[in-house]
């Protein structure tokens, strides 16, 4: 997976979009994003299944 930073997001969202949205609008998108990505992180639930030590995994039993 390929990383980019905040600043070349913004740039190439601008350039994408340049006839239709502002930096401005591009930054506020952006803020409110992680906002919401903020306050919706303490809800997400992680499931998971304890194994023992030494049990082996049963491939017929696994999710699809």
């Amino acid at each position: 997976m390929q990383r980019i930073t905040l600043e070349e997001l913004k740039h190439i969202l601008y350039h994408a979009f340049r006839d239709h949205l502002t930096m401005k609008d591009i930054e506020n998108i952006i803020i409110n994003e992680e906002e919401s990505l903020n306050e919706n992180s303490g809800n997400c639930q992680t499931e998971f299944e304890e194994r023992l030590p030494g049990k082996s995994w049963d491939k017929s039993s696994a999710p699809l």
